[in-house]
């Protein structure tokens, strides 16, 4: 790696055929929508590059689940496919590829803050932001029918996912009527967003 910065801070990664920069203007964009410093975000950048063997850029779902904490999760996957959904654009124009900038956004849904960083005044606000857009996002991993609500088969299904084959459906089924039960203020049989945020914000 060779890193300099004189004047215009930049990273390079040596062995690059296309000429590719992470320069500071990059790296300030970053920090104002994640909860990373300028220094964790150079480290990211080397871990993105080593994951874009193809050099577009871009890196597919499937080389995001080569990194080992990510393909431990059984949710991982659905979580990633389901924020690149949302963010879709044009620098990254298919739900299946992630560029750096979204590396690092999804990234900082699924990494905890550790510290509030001291050299920036909108850090608060953007972790309140990043609560909000994690809190949606888990609130989708669990909506699979994809209706707005969570109900009993949509809450059954991703437990299914999470737990071992050892745990008989019937359990299951008890632990979604409890969960459910608890959450469902309006007594509809399933959790709404709203019903959702409050439970997991006490």
């Amino acid at each position: 790696i060779n890193a300099e910065y004189m004047g215009q801070p930049c990273v390079q990664l040596m062995g690059i055929t296309q000429s590719r920069y992470l320069d500071a203007q990059d790296i300030a964009g970053i920090q104002a929508t994640t909860h990373f410093n300028a220094n964790q975000i150079k480290k990211l950048y080397v871990r993105f590059q080593s994951l874009d063997r193809s050099e577009t850029g871009t890196i597919t779902v499937d080389d995001f689940m080569t990194i080992p904490e990510l393909a431990m999760n059984p949710l991982a996957e659905r979580f990633i496919k389901l924020f690149l959904r949302e963010g879709k654009n044009a620098t990254s124009p298919t739900e299946h590829s992630v560029n750096f900038s979204q590396f690092c956004r999804l990234l900082s849904h699924l990494v905890p803050s550790r510290r509030t960083r001291p050299d920036d005044h909108n850090a608060e606000q953007v972790a309140t932001q990043l609560r909000e857009e994690k809190l949606q996002l888990v609130f989708r991993i669990y909506d699979v029918d994809e209706d707005g609500f969570i109900g009993s088969e949509d809450l059954f299904k991703v437990l299914r996912m999470m737990t071992s084959p050892a745990v008989k459906d019937d359990q299951l089924r008890h632990v979604v009527d409890v969960t459910i039960k608890e959450a469902d203020a309006d007594h509809d049989g399933r959790i709404s967003y709203s019903e959702f945020a409050k439970v997991l914000q006490k």
